[in-house]
């Protein structure tokens, strides 16, 4: 149901969005599993059903289509839901291309289905990639690791495919390359660029000296082919066979070019207690980076130039005694920057003290508007295009709180004025927000239980992934 902005209490839970038809499918003589080059030992790479990519029940394509990655106007302009059984998964990573295809990331054990064919990991949790077409179809999946632990971060598409950041133990093989990580040090982090086709391009790895400590957080593409990788780094490591160190712990950005060569190394201010939020990068290749001091009492925004050398870095205060959250930021068309998040942002003598809020800071790091909502509901995931600001995001109930509570999605003005309210049901989490190539938002979460966008509606007994799509305002 789609309503006005209500600032209310009853709102829980996270963004939802139903679907039916054409999640499943029988492929003609069965699941393929295909081992050609960049697809090796460690690494299943497999088709979706025949069915389910020729259009059937709504899909909207051709299996021709699908396979060359064109965008049908039925998927373009139609709202859906879609879900994949996923009983022991995690999506870490939730990206969209220019051309309205999605590519889910994560971990998971066991098994872990999109369409009609499935992944089995080999042993501890292993990495998923999946790539979507514009209407929620399966157009590839893929599964790396050994019987060890390895998981994906993060996920960013470019031009030319996808870019995923994951941690590892044991060993990882792409086809092309097999990373092995050094015991008894703990995770190890590696870089993958994947074609379009799911084949990887290259891979590379991060490792750590020892007793040092490394994190890996975010990945994004930087515009010009290349890769930027972020993370927490004390002590010293090893990028692409390239040393970089940080004496005391803090945030390092880290590009790969386009071979996945070691490129530069930045160290922007960041403290003990700073926690990395995300990495972004606007339309004239700058770079920022979201953070929240740990101990709750700051926000901090970064940008560098596309070589990594600082223009700015700004601190957005909070309230001495009350922790200051951020939970995600998006870039707008014109180089603007939304945060998202909890707390006073900035006006520590604030009315009714911390709340939910979405701010717009300027490209030079000027605070522009700050919207604050009553209640208790809480803006996780945002997005923006050229005319809109999305939000996804739940809240707090309590027991005493009505059992319509729900999970919610909305749309702002460019100068954040709330202009629908969407509630869409209980038992989701929601892990990803996007714009697709029309300007709509697309989300991307997990799910427990019955949900219902519309007339839609998705249902599962076990934990599932899904994707959806809503429409942004005429």
């Amino acid at each position: 149901m789609r309503s006005e902005w209500r600032a209310v209490g009853a709102l829980c839970g996270v963004v939802v969005l139903g679907g039916a038809g054409c999640s499943v499918g029988s492929a003609e003589g069965g699941p393929e599993r295909d081992r050609g080059a960049g697809v090796g030992e460690e690494a299943e790479l497999r088709s979706p059903s025949a069915a389910c990519a020729s259009g059937a029940a709504g899909c909207g394509r051709t299996l021709a289509e699908s396979r060359a990655g064109g965008t049908s106007e039925a998927c373009g302009r139609e709202p859906f839901g879609r879900q994949f059984a996923a009983d022991n998964a995690t999506l870490r990573g939730f990206a969209v291309s220019d051309d309205s295809n999605s590519v889910l990331a994560g971990a998971f054990e066991g098994t872990l289905t999109f369409g009609a064919t499935s992944l089995t990991s080999a042993g501890g949790t292993d990495v998923f990639v999946a790539k979507l077409d514009a209407c929620g179809v399966p157009l590839w999946s893929a599964r790396f690791g050994d019987a060890e632990a390895q998981a994906a971060l993060d996920v960013a598409a470019d031009d030319k495919g996808a870019l995923v950041l994951g941690e590892f133990t044991g060993a990882v093989d792409f086809g092309t390359v097999r990373l092995t990580a050094s015991p008894p040090g703990g995770p190890e982090l590696f870089v993958a660029n994947l074609k379009a086709s799911g084949r990887t391009r290259w891979a590379a790895q991060i490792a750590a000296d020892e007793d040092s400590i490394l994190l890996g957080k975010a990945i994004a593409s930087d515009g010009r082919g290349g890769a930027l990788v972020l993370g927490t780094l004390e002590g010293a490591a090893r990028v692409a066979g390239h040393r970089i160190e940080r004496r005391a712990i803090g945030t390092f950005v880290v590009r790969l070019d386009r071979s996945g060569r070691f490129s530069w190394v930045s160290l922007p201010p960041s403290g003990s207690d700073t926690g990395e939020i995300g990495i972004e990068v606007d339309d004239d290749d700058n770079i920022f980076i979201a953070s929240a001091d740990g101990r709750g009492n700051a926000t901090f925004l970064t940008k560098l130039d596309e070589d990594g050398a600082l223009l700015w870095h700004k601190r957005f205060p909070g309230s001495p005694e009350q922790a200051e959250d951020l939970y995600d930021f998006a870039v707008d068309p014109d180089g603007s920057v939304l945060l998202a998040g909890t707390g006073v942002f900035g006006e520590e003598e604030l009315p009714g003290g911390p709340s939910p809020f979405v701010a717009k800071i300027d490209p030079d790091g000027n605070v522009l508007w700050v919207t604050r909502f009553d209640g208790v509901q809480t803006a996780r995931e945002i997005a923006a295009s050229d005319d809109a600001v999305f939000l996804a995001g739940d809240s707090l109930c309590t027991p005493d709180e009505s059992p319509s509570c729900s999970a919610w999605a909305a749309e702002l003005s460019p100068d954040g004025q709330v202009r629908w309210t969407e509630r869409l049901g209980q038992g989701a989490v929601v892990s990803g927000l996007e714009v697709d190539a029309r300007d709509n938002p697309m989300l991307a979460g997990s799910f427990q239980g019955t949900v219902e966008v519309g007339d839609d509606v998705l249902t599962s007994e076990e934990n599932a992934l899904f994707v959806g799509r809503l429409l942004a305002s005429d």
